[in-house]
């Protein structure tokens, strides 16, 4: 059985996913993974692994849950987020670094009319 065709069905019974005879079939980590999902978590965990597969990255499924792992997450949006990493070659942005170093301006503002509106002092 080619586990890939079903995973979309799975995704309208996902308390079905570790009765199913392809089951052993899914990746390792994903196989661990669903195992420690439940209700909505796993459903959108099925979903993100059905949207792996129908983009044609189904090779890609453990090196993604691997990735999310080395940042210690395991929710379905961190795991998207390693997948379009890896799979959308997606570029991370450096942080700006400016030329001209700023001096911090020591400005303190007098609010005492605004405290006197308020009834302060």
């Amino acid at each position: 059985m080619d586990w890939k065709q079903y995973v979309g069905i799975l995704c309208k019974k996902p308390g079905a996913v570790e009765h199913t005879r392809f089951f052993n079939q899914l990746p390792k980590l994903w196989q661990e993974h669903l195992k420690a999902t439940e209700g909505k978590e796993r459903k959108t965990a099925l979903m993100l692994l059905m949207e792996i597969v129908q983009d044609g990255n189904a090779e890609l499924c453990d090196d993604v849950l691997s990735l999310a792992g080395q940042y210690g997450r395991s929710d379905a949006e961190s795991i998207r987020q390693c997948y379009y990493n890896i799979a959308k070659k997606t570029r991370s942005i450096e942080p700006l670094t400016l030329g001209v170093t700023m001096q911090l301006l020591n400005y303190i503002p007098n609010l005492s009319a605004y405290d006197s509106l308020m009834g302060g002092v």
